[in-house]
């Protein structure tokens, strides 16, 4: 893989390995096997899971460079879903929409806060 997708970009500080796997088998569909054999052990206090922010940061750069402009924006709006939905108050939501009282509860309550909304303004 490395002879036909290049090593490890060695100008990132953190992500370099996952821009090597989203490039060889993201966007190039590499084929992957799985193999039951412990060959490394994973340390969860490194750079990657300790710096989130840095991370992102690069992660962002390294999409910006490698994904076309409409796939990044598509990805960056998703990104901005996932955060919604994964918001604890949506969560609560999405649960109660289960229960048939509930579900009732929540129209009337978004009605009356979409009326309260449209007469302030």
């Amino acid at each position: 893989m490395f002879k036909s997708y290049g090593s490890y970009d060695e100008s990132l500080k953190i992500v370099s390995d996952w821009k090597f796997f989203l490039i060889s088998i993201g966007l190039n569909e590499t084929v992957v096997k799985y193999v039951d054999l412990e060959i490394c052990h994973f340390d969860m206090s490194g750079l990657s899971n300790v710096n989130i922010k840095g991370r992102n940061e690069e992660r962002n750069i390294v999409l910006k460079n490698e994904l076309s402009l409409k796939t990044f924006n598509d990805y960056s709006r998703f990104s901005e879903i996932a955060k919604t939905v994964n918001n604890p108050r949506v969560q609560m939501l999405l649960k109660s929409e289960h229960s048939t009282l509930a579900r009732k509860l929540n129209i009337k309550w978004f009605r009356l806060i979409s009326i309260l909304l449209k007469k302030k303004g």
